[in-house]
């Protein structure tokens, strides 16, 4: 029987302090961002198919009566609707980076509307005080 002894630690240096700070103000920053863009997404994702499940269903033939038809429907739908779901979750994944991109520059420019509004108010403000 072999005793194998531990790898040799060595201390933390100062780069691994840094590395290991930033790691977490990426984590602290683009965690919430990433996590919103993915609901953001998922709602859009699920938005859009619900609207184009209604419009076909809407525009359908309807041969059985049509309370007969929704509880035949929604047993259908609720059957598939796993499958559904997993479809939703991957397009929502797919397009999370025109998201992101929409959410930033949306963020972009509201930061640049408060800086205007607080300018103009600080120049009407500073108007009103020296006339």
């Amino acid at each position: 029987m072999s005793s194998s002894s531990p790898a040799p630690t060595r201390p933390p240096s100062r780069g691994d302090a840094s590395i290991s700070r930033l790691a977490a103000i990426y984590n602290a920053l683009l965690t919430p961002i990433i996590f919103v863009t993915f609901l953001l997404s998922l709602a859009w994702v699920d938005l859009r198919y619900t609207l184009t499940r209604s419009h076909l269903h809407a525009n359908a033939q309807q041969r059985m009566p049509s309370w007969l038809h929704h509880i035949v429907y929604r047993e259908y739908y609720h059957s598939k609707q796993r499958k559904l779901m997993k479809m939703e979750i991957s397009d929502a994944f797919e397009m999370r980076g025109s998201v992101m991109a929409v959410f930033g520059v949306l963020t972009m420019v509201g930061i640049w509307a408060v800086w205007r509004a607080c300018c103009w108010a600080w120049f009407a403000f500073d108007d009103a005080i020296y006339r």
